[in-house]
């Protein structure tokens, strides 16, 4: 038989509800829904990735493309929302961010859940690429994510890059000078990459933003952390940018 336990809460007039969970000792709740959300602290989270078509190519995702886990460590999820909101980012979209870059600290990335593989601090390391997002003028999600995986272009070299066939980064051939002609008269073809420019076409923040809100806002043990953090002030406008995210 499962135990049961009892979820204390202080002086908000809810009163504590039953969470049926022999490995973990303490839960959430849902409260916009009413739901009981069966994880807590130290206990795995499982995600399930519902999508149905992929946000870049459009056709159909394929299995081996979704982002479902079932070993997502809550502590790593309640970690970062915590620092989201110290630092004035989204949760949401820091957790969406996560998920692309290691699975939410999947192996050896336990510890570094955004891939930052510099010496400085995730969220200060944040807050610079936002600031050049907008002395960039970027203004759209998609575009201001884009600046933590870079605004260069990117060019073909094998398989996919973010689930998109190769055959549309393919080069491109055409005509030029002949370099070993003296005269400069004769033409050759040549090849010349195509790419893609990411200061145009920003597929790394696309990405993140369909995690975000078709992944991540739709794991009610993930959104119960993400309102069990947030702060009680009605905030308009965090960081840089407004925000979108919260009910």
């Amino acid at each position: 038989m499962a135990l049961t336990h009892r979820l204390p809460f202080s002086g908000d007039g809810r009163k504590p509800i039953i969470v049926s969970n022999p490995n973990i000792p303490k839960g959430y709740i849902n409260k916009g829904k009413g739901e009981r959300v069966e994880f807590g602290y130290g206990g795995k989270l499982n995600l399930v990735d519902k999508r149905v078509l992929h946000p870049l190519r459009g056709d159909n995702l394929l299995d081996t493309e979704r982002k479902n886990y079932s070993n997502i460590d809550s502590l790593t999820v309640d970690n970062l929302v915590k620092k989201s909101y110290q630092n004035n980012q989204d949760p949401n979209e820091i957790l969406a961010m996560g998920l692309q870059e290691t699975g939410l600290g999947q192996g050896e990335y336990k510890n570094n859940p955004l891939h930052n593989n510099g010496m400085i601090d995730d969220f200060e390391k944040l807050k610079q690429k936002n600031d050049l997002a907008k002395r960039l003028g970027k203004t759209s999600d998609e575009e201001r994510i884009q600046s933590w995986n870079g605004y260069g272009k990117v060019f073909p070299i094998r398989g996919s890059f973010y689930g998109l066939p190769i055959n549309k980064l393919e080069s491109m051939n055409k005509m030029g000078p002949d370099p070993n002609d003296p005269d400069g008269k004769k033409l050759v073809s040549y090849g010349v990459q195509k790419g893609i420019d990411m200061s145009k076409n920003p597929i790394y923040g696309k990405q993140i933003v369909n995690l975000r809100d078709s992944v991540i806002k739709q794991s009610p043990e993930i959104q119960a952390i993400v309102k069990k953090h947030r702060p009680k002030l009605p905030y308009t406008n965090i960081g840089s940018f407004p925000m979108t995210t919260f009910e």
